[in-house]
């Protein structure tokens, strides 16, 4: 089945599941999907390439498989992929002691894919409400998966925004219309709860803070807010 997902390039989070079923959303404190399975289906097909001496075959399929995953658009779905991709090396590895021959075999780099986890993870959080427009828009040319950064920060947009006076809601929705980013999801991630400001104060209250100077360095963030 593996091999058979190489006909498609794209997954909606909406195709199936309680996703698709469910009409009322809590993006801040609903049901999101798991992969667990699917990340042991990725290391199984790499264990049994040591058997079979297909271990390029089997990256091919597996990163493929967390392309997919990716595709959806979610934060979670993002870190999974991620982790995914990481997978292959370890799995290169083993192949080459194996006695295999990996020499056409291109393993991902490593440093490249912590930097795209790290920054996905930032560029949410500078699309929050009080966050000036500009900004939210120099964040979102920076992501490297901008649809990802946006489902994230209009979910928090909807849930806080009332809470915090102020919100980039329309702005962040333009954004996804101007990316191509998958209509039916962000218009179900619009219709998610709006928490009253106590609610909001008790999500919300470590993460502003903390989250943008964990993800990009204490100093790379004085520097910018200096500009």
């Amino acid at each position: 089945w593996m091999a058979a997902l190489l006909q498609f390039d794209h997954w909606s989070v909406l195709g199936a599941g309680r996703l698709r079923d469910t009409q009322e959303l809590d993006a801040m404190r609903g049901s999101i999907p798991n992969y667990s399975s699917l990340i042991g289906w990725a290391k199984l097909r790499y264990g049994a390439a040591i058997q079979r001496g297909d271990a390029a075959i089997a990256s091919v399929e597996v990163r493929h498989l967390a392309d997919l995953i990716r595709s959806q658009g979610l934060l979670i779905s993002e870190m999974v992929a991620v982790y995914i991709y990481r997978l292959d090396v370890p799995a290169r590895g083993a192949a080459a002691g194996a006695g295999q021959d990996v020499s056409s075999w291109t393993a991902p780099d490593l440093d490249d894919l912590q930097k795209t986890r790290e920054l996905e993870f930032a560029a949410m959080y500078f699309g929050y409400p009080g966050v000036d427009p500009g900004v939210v828009r120099k964040a979102i040319s920076c992501s490297l998966s901008p649809c990802v950064s946006l489902s994230e920060a209009v979910a928090v947009n909807k849930s806080i925004g009332t809470a915090a006076g102020s919100d980039n809601l329309a702005l962040l929705n333009q954004l996804a219309a101007d990316r191509g980013c998958e209509p039916a999801f962000f218009a179900r991630i619009n219709g998610t709860h709006e928490m009253a400001t106590t609610e909001a104060l008790q999500v919300m209250s470590d993460d502003l803070p903390t989250e943008i100077p964990k993800r990009l360095g204490g100093d790379l963030v004085s520097a910018a807010a200096s500009r």
